[in-house]
């Protein structure tokens, strides 16, 4: 690791450290990130869980044992943590649906608190501890809107957003996720803070099924938190999940759990998520991204999208449509042997009247005449050369009937007015049988019978004869350079009161002049 890029990591951790702490004071909270990939060379995220420090390493490869020692040790210092309790780890990139797997057997599980309450996390055994810093602001928000509601957490994972909402006072908070290890998770944190009952059920089961059981039994809900995976592909479950391909019909479900204005929070980190929001219908949704940015995560470097879709109206689930889809299909299962019969009927005879159009086609195909022609053999000198008919029609007669199709053109009418010319008609010979023209020269008489047309006063080249340089013609009063002799600078033409060089005798320098 470069000296420079080591000094700037140390000032920036102490600088966001301090500023971390001093929030984190006012909060009650002990969890927060200090460092989130600031510098380009060092692709790592500090986070503080209490008294110890977690690295995650977001770079292509592991940091090599130098720079993990010097990273470690500036962590170590600049946050006051014990060397010891400093926990790295790389996160591997994902590349299509692949998931992350166990990072270590053995775990290393705390206790912290944000914002007051109490959450048990794990360092080392998974990629993620339990606790998503991205989602702190989002928490809060949820636990200041639920006092009095009933609150449905789909995807629950460890119960943060159901333990903020029974913290706000919720009548009732279900969470439902498909793990039975984060079912169990999120039942030790609602029990942590006190939250234990028939009021905060925590269930086992996949979120798609337990949404179409509730539309079923009609149950409503002031309040969904709908915060998937980007990608699941569980055993227990019948499809896998894929938050890009599925959320609108998701969304379109948990429009039949919402009572008429509750809101449904949507939340994901697919870092390529597209939000159609002109195919969501019943509800008015609002974009909540930046509004929830969490304090200490660098905006550039995070996927976190969020959404609030406020009910305004019912929407027809797609569960009623599957149903009636499947209705559809039994009532044409029942006439289907029918059809199947009468089908392998037409499939018996057709091979019969097949082989003997085959036959038949084979014996008028032996009985064809050698002699008779193959469209293939072109014999090139027994062919006469074609000829258009002589119709009489010109070429713009022609023409016209071309750009006309089903019309005849009329016959050309010759004025009688117009005066018959020389050597040419309306349908011209061919031009061997023209009288050639011989060269013309500029001094002869008229032209015949155009040389009569009146030209104005604007004389015509060809009546005269060329012009040269030195014939006597008509200049007017303007003088022509080749009338007069040329110039020579010892002749004597006047200039003025200028004396001119040449009029004196040469100059020397030893004469006596004055």
């Amino acid at each position: 690791m470069d000296e420079y890029v080591a000094k700037d990591f140390g000032k920036l951790l102490k600088r966001n450290a301090l500023q971390m702490r001093r929030l984190m004071l006012q909060q009650q909270t002990d969890v927060m990130r200090v460092y989130d990939r600031n510098l380009v060379e060092l692709p790592i995220s500090v986070d503080l869980y209490g008294l110890y420090a977690r690295i995650t390493d977001y770079s292509d490869g592991y940091l090599d044992d130098y720079d993990l020692d010097v990273v470690c040790d500036i962590a170590s210092r600049m946050l006051y943590v014990e060397p010891d309790h400093v926990v790295y780890h790389h996160r591997k990139k994902r590349y299509g649906k692949e998931q992350h797997e166990v990072q270590d057997d053995q775990s290393l599980t705390l206790t912290v608190k944000e914002n007051g309450l109490q959450f048990l996390v794990d360092l080392t055994k998974r990629i993620d501890t339990g606790l998503f810093l991205d989602q702190s602001v989002a928490r809060m928000a949820v636990r200041d809107i639920s006092a009095g509601l009933d609150v449905l957490n789909l995807f629950s994972y460890t119960g943060s957003f159901s333990v903020y909402a029974a913290a706000g006072g919720a009548k009732s908070v279900t969470s439902v996720d498909l793990s039975s290890t984060y079912t169990q998770w999120c039942e030790q944190n609602l029990a942590a803070n006190g939250f234990s009952g028939g009021a905060y059920p925590c269930v086992s089961q996949d979120a798609g099924e337990y949404i179409r059981n509730a539309v079923k039994e009609r149950r409503k809900f002031d309040i969904i938190i709908f915060d998937p995976p980007s990608f699941s592909n569980s055993r227990r479950m019948e499809h896998d999940f894929d938050v890009q391909r599925d959320y609108l019909y998701y969304i379109r479900l948990l429009n039949g759990l919402l009572v008429d204005g509750g809101k449904l929070l949507f939340s994901t980190n697919l870092g390529k998520f597209r939000f159609e929001k002109s195919r969501i219908h019943g509800y008015d949704v609002r974009e909540i991204t930046r509004d929830i940015a969490a304090p200490g995560l660098s905006k550039k470097n995070s996927s976190l999208r969020s959404w609030i879709l406020a009910k305004k109206e019912e929407v027809k689930a797609p569960l009623e449509e599957e149903v009636r889809i499947d209705a559809t299909v039994e009532e044409v299962s029942v006439e289907a042997p029918t059809e199947e019969v009468v089908e392998e009927a037409v499939e018996a005879v057709e091979p019969l009247m097949d082989l003997q159009d085959e036959e038949e086609s084979v014996e008028e195909f032996d009985y064809e005449a050698d002699d008779e022609d193959d469209i293939l053999v072109l014999d090139w000198d027994e062919q006469e050369e074609a000829k258009l008919p002589d119709d009489g029609k010109n070429a713009k007669q022609r023409r016209y009937e071309r750009r006309h199709p089903g019309e005849t053109a009329a016959p050309p009418v010759k004025s009688e007015e117009q005066p018959a010319r020389e050597g040419r008609s309306y349908e011209r010979s061919d031009s061997e049988d023209r009288p050639r023209r011989e060269n013309r020269s500029y001094d002869r008489g008229p032209r015949g019978a155009q040389d009569d047309r009146p030209r104005g006063d604007r004389p015509f080249d060809r009546d005269r004869p060329p012009r040269s340089f030195d014939n006597d013609r008509p200049r007017g009063d303007r003088p022509f350079d080749r009338d007069r002799p040329p110039r020579r600078f010892d002749n004597d033409r006047p200039r003025g009161d200028r004396p001119f060089d040449r009029d004196r005798p040469p100059r020397s320098f030893d004469n006596d002049r004055p």
